[in-house]
């Protein structure tokens, strides 16, 4: 097991998700009925459900959560794609480490966004996610990826 440690983006990640759940414990029976549980590429509604389908969202955060937590703690049994030395595996397992911990916030923050802005569409406040929806959902995910790889070349080849 790696010496895993709880940074800034951990903390931050378990506020969000407490939040996350306190939101809908307090909002739940404000809202209507029938509220909207999909939305499309342009972040309209085009599928509504039972308010009981608000619950799924902090439920599916706390799994993801989790597992991330989880995968954080063993960095040793991630797919890098250079190859580990004994020089650099430690500052690859401490990546491997850090943007677990990143993407944990990045769907800790997208899950919270999403229950937030379905509540306040629900009661009337607006009229759908908004066109910033998809590009930031698709930046908080392929973004810490994308670094990631590059952090893991240009570690192979500070170790050469």
């Amino acid at each position: 097991m790696h010496n895993y440690k709880a940074s800034v983006p951990v903390v931050v990640s378990w506020i969000l998700l407490i939040l996350h759940w306190g939101f809908v414990s307090v909002h739940y029976w404000e809202l209507p009925s029938v509220i909207p549980i999909h939305f499309d590429v342009n972040g309209e509604a085009d599928s509504y459900g039972s308010r009981a389908m608000l619950w799924l969202l902090p439920a599916i955060n706390t799994i993801l959560f989790t597992v991330l937590t989880v995968l954080s703690r063993y960095p040793n049994r991630l797919n890098y794609p250079v190859s580990l030395t004994p020089s650099n595996t430690p500052a690859l397992y401490r990546l491997g480490t850090n943007i677990l911990q990143s993407l944990q916030l990045s769907i800790t923050i997208l899950f919270s966004l999403i229950t937030w802005q379905t509540a306040r569409i629900a009661m009337g406040y607006s009229d759908g996610l908004g066109s910033w929806m998809l590009p930031l959902v698709l930046s908080l995910i392929f973004l810490p990826l994308l670094v990631f790889v590059y952090r893991c070349y240009t570690i192979r080849e500070e170790g050469r």
